[in-house]
């Protein structure tokens, strides 16, 4: 087991397959001098059907999809992959570069290698491999059922069953991550006794870290969801075959619990962190404050005054880790995915 926080998510650059693909790209480019073009790079891997589907061109004709259609799936995909390698790559990666914050409010609780076992568990091979593995299988499978279908508006060859093997895989890990990541303000919340700023705990660094970081993530979920719905204005022919709208708006589905997941789960668990904090901060000044008969002393009232005065400040401070404007981001990354089912509802009802 990792000794910190940090280290737990570190390791978990090399073991999550969405983050260590782009991580060894974006290596790679550093290493060859192609920093400017560790974007382009990225995206070349995600779209390796497509090269594929060239090389079979070169080499063996009866294997490629020359049609049009058939190409503007491939480059979809390719770029909704990396679309989904990045979004994991930015929100782990940041939080890896906050988490010593984590670790900084941990040191005063006593359960304070909880959270480490319950991320180190999440990271084993045997549990995060499992959806991955499940959505290379379960697409190809899925598109054999519709393929009698899909071929009516869509060439469909070896090719494109392994784009969408290729986008369930990382698919899945994302989609794993996304749903593990948002129970750990719930584990910070059960180890308790946390080392928060007592006069304002919504602004202690760490809680701030895990929002922005679920924040990104919401974002980057909202932006899978819209362009779903913009490969569908590609390809509106698609969204007739019965049975491929409804794989489409099982997705939208997915997408919207996820983002509840994301963006409304966690606020549950800041609410209790930062507000359990501020009853033990506001008792403790309570304390010092003294009984009104005693307070109308002059030398009393220098004492009384400056504990009602905190005491009115911490009552104050905000009882959740972000902004508005974060809490804004949050309602349109849900609002977005609900309307995008919408559209899709009523686009191919």
């Amino acid at each position: 087991m990792a000794d910190t926080f940090k280290q737990a998510l570190e390791r978990g650059c090399k073991s999550i397959p969405s983050v260590w693909i782009p991580t060894e790209i974006f290596s790679f480019s550093n290493k060859g001098h192609l920093y400017r073009a560790r974007f382009l790079l990225l995206i070349i891997v995600s779209c390796w059907p497509l090269i594929l589907n060239s090389f079979f061109k070169l080499t063996f004709t009866p294997l490629y999809l020359g049609y049009l259609n058939a190409n503007i799936w491939l480059v979809s995909f390719g770029l909704i992959d990396a679309l989904m390698l990045f979004s994991a790559f930015t929100a782990w990666n940041y939080l890896i570069d906050n988490a010593s914050d984590i670790d900084e409010i941990l040191t005063t609780s006593d359960n304070r290698a909880n959270p480490i076992k319950w991320i180190d568990r999440w990271l084993s091979s045997k549990r995060q491999m499992v959806l991955p593995l499940f959505g290379a299988l379960a697409s190809p499978i899925v598109l054999g059922f519709v393929h009698s279908s899909v071929s009516k508006h869509l060439p469909v060859g070896l090719v494109s069953y392994l784009a969408i093997s290729w986008t369930g895989f990382v698919g899945g890990s994302v989609l794993y991550w996304l749903w593990v990541v948002p129970g750990l303000p719930r584990q910070l919340a059960l180890a308790g006794n946390l080392n928060l700023r007592w006069y304002d705990p919504s602004s202690t660094p760490a809680l701030r870290t895990v929002a922005r970081s679920l924040g990104i993530a919401s974002i980057f979920n909202l932006m899978g969801a819209v362009s779903i719905v913009i490969f569908g204005f590609v390809l509106p022919q698609l969204l007739t075959v019965p049975s491929l709208a409804f794989v489409v708006d099982t997705f939208f589905v997915v997408s919207i619990a996820t983002a509840v997941r994301v963006a409304i789960y966690p606020i549950i668990w800041y609410y209790r962190i930062i507000v359990t904090k501020k009853d033990e901060v506001l008792v403790q000044i309570e304390r010092e404050i003294p009984k009104l008969s005693d307070a109308m002393r002059s030398s009393e009232w220098l004492t009384s005054s400056v504990a009602l005065t905190l005491h009115r400040d911490v009552a104050a401070t905000p009882d959740f880790p972000f902004s508005t404007v974060s809490m804004v981001q949050y309602t349109a990354a849900l609002c977005g995915a609900i309307a995008a089912l919408i559209f899709s509802l009523v686009q191919h009802g």
